[in-house]
């Protein structure tokens, strides 16, 4: 199982939270343990002074001590009582700040919880995104869907339109408009996340994406745009295959074979000495090398 970005920061503010909870959980438990500990040790000190009391006081009744020895031991006895009475009741030192800091701790603590559920957790998202397992890319680096995917466009436009800055919502609704062939649309889908995150903006694949979705609208203002976000996928280092091979093709058909030969040529390490990709690579370069010497030649 695979968990998005936004999930991992999710489980990572639950973990704080948590922590926070314990925090204040073991301070109050502290304080809690600390009376009891009082409470038991004022009870075993007046079980000792008692026995000592019972003790003079059958060694008066023996003759072993004097009527002045025992006055003496009991007064002893009732100070050290007192001494230890005055102690445990003292009252403990107080922090005006460390107890507003702590209240104020518990009152936020559900805020704060509150607040990444809303921004976090979309809620009304469930059943309109796909799923990871559902979102693929096959091994010439395009996106494909599984058609049984819940996406229904009218719901997610209408959700959409309650949460116009949820990222993962512009992105699911690109997706679907291109799965559709409503590629314009998509277009705009994409725009609408990148200009929302700059995470996304920055994310290879999302930008692949969307390149690729410049170049099917078919609009010339849309091409040179789509080879910038192609040759900023590559500076990425993102390990796709994908955007040399649009490149190569690009070129060629611009008619600059030295550049299509040069990005088809970086593709050829993406693929394995004996498979039929990187034959037919092989073969479009030796075309393009072919025709950018008859250019030459002109």
């Amino acid at each position: 199982m695979t968990f998005s970005s936004s999930q991992i920061y999710f489980f990572i503010c639950a973990a704080l939270l948590i922590g926070l909870l314990l925090v204040c959980l073991w301070v109050g438990m502290k304080g809690l343990f600390q009376g009891r500990k009082e409470f038991e040790t004022q009870e075993l000190n007046s079980y000792v002074y008692s026995d000592e009391l019972a003790e003079l006081e059958r060694d008066l009744n023996r003759g072993s001590i004097t009527r002045a020895q025992f006055d003496e031991g009991k007064e002893e006895l009732e100070r050290r009582a007192l001494e230890e009475a005055n102690y445990l009741d003292a009252p403990v030192k107080s922090h005006p700040k460390e107890k507003l800091f702590f209240l104020g701790l518990g009152f936020l603590i559900p805020i704060f919880a509150i607040a990444i559920y809303l921004y976090v957790g979309n809620p009304s998202l469930i059943g309109y995104h796909i799923e990871s397992e559902k979102s693929h890319w096959n091994e010439r680096g395009e996106v494909f869907f599984d058609e049984n995917a819940p996406l229904e466009e009218d719901k997610l436009r209408e959700y959409l339109k309650e949460s116009p800055k949820d990222v993962r919502g512009w992105l699911t609704l690109a997706r679907l408009l291109n799965q559709k062939k409503k590629t314009d649309e998509a277009l705009q889908a994409f725009n609408k996340a990148f200009s929302l995150s700059k995470k996304i903006s920055e994310d290879p694949d999302s930008v692949m994406e969307r390149a690729l979705t410049m170049l099917e609208t078919g609009k010339p203002e849309n091409y040179s745009e789509a080879k910038k976000e192609l040759s900023r996928v590559i500076e990425m280092n993102s390990g796709n295959v994908r955007p040399y091979e649009v490149l190569g093709i690009l070129f060629f058909n611009e008619g600059k074979y030295e550049e299509a030969a040069k990005y088809w040529t970086e593709a050829l390490g993406y693929y394995p000495e004996n498979s039929a990709t990187r034959s037919y690579l092989l073969d479009v370069i030796s075309e393009a090398k072919n025709r950018a010497s008859l250019n030459f030649i002109r």
